[in-house]
This record gives C-alpha cells, structure tokens and sequence, in this order.
C-alpha cells in the first residue's frame, strides 16, 4: 500500500477520542497517535468543529470543558497538522454537483464531498457513510487504517 500522507477524518472519530465512555475511545485515541506520529496531514470541513464541540456539550460536559475541547483542536490545527477546510463557493459548486451521489445527512455529505474533493481516504465510524463512501473514493475506519499503517 501506498504511504498516506492526507486523510479526510469525519466527527465520530473525533468524538470518541474525546469521550473516554465511548467503545472506540482507545481506538481513536491510537489512531490519532499515529497519525501525528507518521506526520500525515488531516482536512475536516470547519463545520466539524461546530458539530463536535455541540455533540461534546450536548453529552453534558460544561462549558469550561468545552472550551478545553476548543483550544486542544486549536492548537492541533497550528502545531500538529489538522487542516479546516473552510466551505465556500468552490466547495459548494463541488457539493452541488455531486450531492446527489451520497444518500446521507447534510454534515455527511460534507465529508464524503470533502474526500471526494480532495481524492484523499475517508476515515469514519460510521458504517453508512463508509458503505456509500466506498464506490467514490477509498475508505477505513481507524482500526482498518493502522492495521494497514503497523
């Protein structure tokens, strides 16, 4: 397999590194180490950092922490290689004209669009979005992608 170095990674992976309760927690959290440790670059549409500090304070961590969870996202986008992708009008020209290929919600359909954009592997939880994903563009979930990345 071809080394890896950019990767589209929806919210589920993000939320269950940050949510110690969460089944994939150590999964995730691997994940992530090897992703910083091997240098490979992550593109999140800006709208997911929206979607998980929401999800975050919807399972009922206070604002404090919250805030928290903003500023390590932050300061992974300076220092770590998390890239947002801000959605503007050559975006939503790509979105209009290949919503139609993705039966999902709107957040994702944004990812699948972004890696579908981008040509770069969906990294996801989610078994719909992986399935509907697969005929476009390649994806894993995280524990696929570091038993491929040993």
């Amino acid at each position: 397999m071809a080394s890896i170095q950019n990767l589209v990674v929806d919210s589920s992976v993000f939320l269950s590194s940050f949510l110690d309760e969460d089944t994939n927690n150590a999964l995730s959290r691997r994940f992530f180490d090897s992703v910083k440790q091997k240098n490979i670059h992550i593109f999140i549409p800006i709208l997911a950092v929206f979607e998980i500090l929401h999800s975050y304070y919807k399972k009922g961590f206070s604002r404090k922490q919250t805030d928290m969870l903003y500023k390590t996202i932050i300061d992974w986008n300076i220092d770590d290689g998390l890239h947002f992708v801000n959605l503007e009008a050559s975006f939503l020209a790509h979105f209009t004209a290949n919503h139609h290929l993705f039966q999902l919600k709107t957040s994702d359909t944004v990812f699948a669009i972004l890696a579908h954009k981008l040509k770069y592997p969906l990294i996801s939880w989610d078994k719909q979005i992986l399935n509907i994903q697969k005929k476009y563009a390649k994806t894993l979930t995280p524990d696929e992608f570091l038993f491929l990345n040993l």
